[in-house]
């Protein structure tokens, strides 16, 4: 029994490995008006902030469901993500504006938006079971990053005199003739009483639009309920969120995922039966900044006008060094060492 214990602890000694962590960064700065593999659902320019942090920062206008920025061929954000520990993703955002201009009021353009990052998996088995099972895309896990940067928020609530064009206190028929009298899309220069009602100086369908949802009210009386507008624009913000073990079973504090079935009622979006985070974080197709929310409805005409830049991601990794194999001779001196003890025990 002794000899075979002086054994096993030679064996230990020569087999255990060392591990090794090591720190690694990225961060894309757009330096150069490189975009670094990132991608934009919008028109994209470079613009030069000249505060020596955001000196080339890409600006994203679009008009759409929502706004989207991916990276599906860098491959130090791409693959598997087992190995790595405290996992960290940043943004730096500067919003110009979001909202609906002139669309139903024009007191009451900008809106609110969160925006989420979101890491997807199209090819692996859970990816592969969206498509498959479920007719979805992809799968996927995301964590709502929160609100689009603001600078603060104010109470509004919609009033009906905006559609009254030649203020008799109610938005009727007469306005309506108004404003088909003075139609003419492209054509500015024209006033509240020829039916410019979202003041962009036009009187054009979106005028149209207004009259119908106020057609009927009478002035001054309010619709709908208060509203918490944001104020654009903002000042940059970095919005970030780390996470600790991409080989968890579960989904941590905060994080959803999509793929499969939604609860009942919406609004809440799963993984695939059967696949968790692990599954997805072992095969990442793409990583995603966008303010689409799985299990959310979104209008398809908001406009978004919001900079970007400094997209980071940061992890500490632990892997195998060179194991701790002492050399043959130390390796005879431990055998002989060992036998020793054991002739000592015997006799």
């Amino acid at each position: 029994m002794s000899y075979r214990t002086g054994v096993l602890l030679t064996t230990i000694l020569a087999a255990t490995p060392v591990f090794a962590e090591s720190s690694f960064s990225k961060t894309a700065t757009f330096a150069g008006g490189s975009m670094g593999g990132w991608q934009a659902t919008g028109f994209v320019s470079i613009d030069d902030w000249g505060d020596g942090i955001h000196d080339e920062a890409p600006f994203y206008q679009g008009a759409s469901t929502g706004m989207t920025y991916f990276n599906n061929t860098d491959s130090d954000l791409l693959g598997d993500y087992a190995g790595r520990q405290n996992i960290a993703f940043s943004i730096d955002l500067n919003v110009e504006f979001v909202g609906f201009p002139g669309a139903i009021d024009p007191n009451f353009e900008s809106v609110p938006r969160d925006i989420m990052i979101e890491l997807r998996d199209y090819t692996g088995p859970a990816g592969q079971a969206a498509i498959n099972t479920y007719d979805l895309p992809y799968a996927s896990v995301f964590y709502n990053l929160g609100p689009m940067p603001s600078d603060g928020t104010y109470e509004y609530q919609r009033m009906t005199y905006v559609a009254d064009a030649d203020v008799d206190g109610v938005a009727n028929e007469n306005d309506l003739g108004w404003l088909a009298t003075n139609y003419e899309p492209g054509v500015v220069g024209k006033a509240k009483f020829q039916g410019d009602f979202n003041t962009d100086s036009q009187a054009d369908l979106s005028d149209f639009g207004i009259l119908a949802f106020n057609f009927g009210e009478s002035i001054g009386s309010p619709i709908g309920p208060v509203h918490d507008v944001p104020i654009y624009p903002s000042d940059w913000e970095t919005l970030s969120v780390t996470l600790d073990d991409p080989t968890s079973t579960a989904l941590p504090a905060g994080w959803g995922g999509y793929g499969g079935l939604e609860t009942e009622g919406g609004n809440v979006t799963s993984l695939p039966d059967g696949f968790t985070l692990a599954d997805i974080l072992a095969h990442v197709d793409e990583v995603v900044f966008t303010t689409v929310i799985p299990g959310y409805v979104y209008a398809d005409s908001t406009v978004f006008e919001v900079s970007f830049d400094n997209i980071s991601l940061s992890y500490d990794e632990s892997a195998p060094a060179v194991a701790a194999v002492p050399e043959p001779g130390s390796l005879a001196l431990l055998g002989l060492g060992g036998l020793a003890l054991v002739r000592r025990r015997r006799g």
